[in-house]
């Protein structure tokens, strides 16, 4: 049991950074998407 929470405790930091990297490229491309969408509509 021990052993395969230390596993599963060092898989977890891993991948909540891969989800927050994610979550931060998906932010952006959204704002920007955004950006483009209001500079369509000015022109």
């Amino acid at each position: 049991m021990d052993d395969s929470h230390k596993k599963h405790h060092n898989l977890k930091p891993a991948q909540a950074g891969f989800l927050l990297s994610a979550l931060n490229i998906l932010l952006k491309y959204k704002k920007y998407l955004l950006l483009i969408k209001s500079i369509r509509l000015q022109l």
